[in-house]
């Protein structure tokens, strides 16, 4: 559900396989991406846990989906941009200007979130809103924990 979200995304943009060779079918998806992808899902209820909520099954397929509010898709896309740069950098890519490069493993975001271009951190955020109908879409719902909560606001990433 991932990968499908990210190519609807950047399909809508106008990419295509020849500019970005992650824009391809699952199947066709090379192994690190599809491990990518499972990492990120991996890492969703710790993302989601950090502002207060989890993951439950839909109970209503009806119901408007839940809406972040901008601080807390702030934290998600702050999270998961450190989560994707460490993944990055373990697996022997670095930091290069200009496009991202799969076979010199470069890309110009291997930077802390404030250095990402504005674009790109929207771009990330954007991704973290659309959670809850990725979620959605696999049967699932975001939820508010209830009880203490670790004290994890926007300054904490």
């Amino acid at each position: 559900a991932i990968h499908a979200a990210y190519l609807a995304d950047r399909r809508s943009r106008g990419e295509t396989p020849a500019v970005n060779p992650a824009l391809v079918p699952w199947e066709e998806l090379s192994l690190d991406l599809r491990e990518s992808n499972r990492r990120q899902a991996d890492e969703l209820g710790v993302r989601l846990a950090a502002i207060g909520y989890d993951v439950a099954p839909l109970s209503d397929w009806e119901a408007e989906r839940h809406r972040f509010s901008d601080d807390e898709a702030e934290v998600l896309a702050r999270m998961e941009h450190e989560r994707w740069r460490k993944e990055r950098s373990a697996a022997g890519w670095t930091w290069a200007p200009g496009s991202k490069d799969p076979r010199r493993r470069t890309s110009p975001y291997l930077v802390e979130w404030s250095e990402l271009p504005p674009a790109t951190r929207e771009e990330n955020r954007a991704a973290a809103r659309r959670l809850p109908h990725l979620l959605a879409d696999v049967g699932l719902q975001v939820v508010r924990l209830t009880g203490p909560q670790p004290s994890r606001g926007p300054t904490a990433w």
